[in-house]
């Protein structure tokens, strides 16, 4: 286990130093420490409230997409390489229906 992680590990008096925008995360957090309430994540301008300390929050990691996401993006980047024509949103019924029942079966392990 790494000791040093630098800033993310550095708890911060309050009345010492106070957060600043660059001191917060890519969403403008910090974790705030307060003895009666104990730690809670919330934006760096916040009003103190009681809490007497507070350090840096990473980034949250990138978003992964779930099985269903991951399907629809391949199907969807599938329909416009093979079938441009069909990726619209404004279809005529007939090419909606199409779209439907190359997306169902895509969706069901069709290889098309």
């Amino acid at each position: 286990m790494t000791t040093d992680l630098g800033a993310l590990t550095e708890m911060n008096l309050l009345s010492d130093k106070k957060p600043e925008r660059k001191h917060a995360n890519s969403t403008g957090e910090v974790l705030w420490y307060s003895p009666t309430n104990g730690f809670w994540v919330g934006a760096w301008d916040l009003p103190t409230y009681g809490y007497t300390h507070w350090m840096m929050l990473p980034d949250a990691p990138k978003k992964v997409l779930t099985r269903e996401e991951q399907a629809e993006l391949n199907f969807s980047r599938w329909l416009q390489a093979t079938l441009p024509h069909l990726a619209g949103d404004e279809l005529i019924a007939g090419d909606a229906c199409l779209r439907q029942c190359l997306h169902d079966a895509f969706m069901k392990g069709a290889r098309l």
